[in-house]
């Protein structure tokens, strides 16, 4: 992405298995000011990152991504319709980072990712 695009802001239309690499590597793991996420279903996907990669080893969920990234300084809005997976829970009984907000709207379908807007 050029550093034009990033100042303008950009819509993206992302199918298949882009989503791992443009939405979740190159997009949220990236922000530095702010994530806001929709999604109808919020699950601990396991993301495979660095060297991990393509490795066998247990990639962190990214529950634990949006915790760092929180601690980090980053603002994380999570809007979400049912109730997280097992894992999630899981992972969000944990004490969260102020600047980690889950919010829950049970009509909510749509699907969205805005980074550091």
């Amino acid at each position: 992405m050029s550093r034009e695009s990033q100042d303008q802001g950009f819509v993206q239309l992302v199918v298949d298995d882009q989503h791992l690499d443009r939405v979740v590597l190159d997009g949220m793991l990236e922000a530095r000011v702010s994530l806001a996420i929709a999604t109808a279903n919020f699950k601990a996907m396991l993301v495979p990152t660095g060297s991990r990669r393509g490795s066998s080893r247990r990639a962190p969920s990214i529950v634990q991504h949006l915790i760092e990234l929180a601690e980090g300084g980053v603002e994380v809005r999570l809007l979400h319709a049912s109730v997280p997976s097992g894992a999630a829970l899981a992972e969000l009984s944990r004490k969260l980072p102020d600047r980690l907000v889950i919010r829950r709207c049970p009509r909510l379908h749509a699907k969205a990712v805005v980074v550091d807007a």
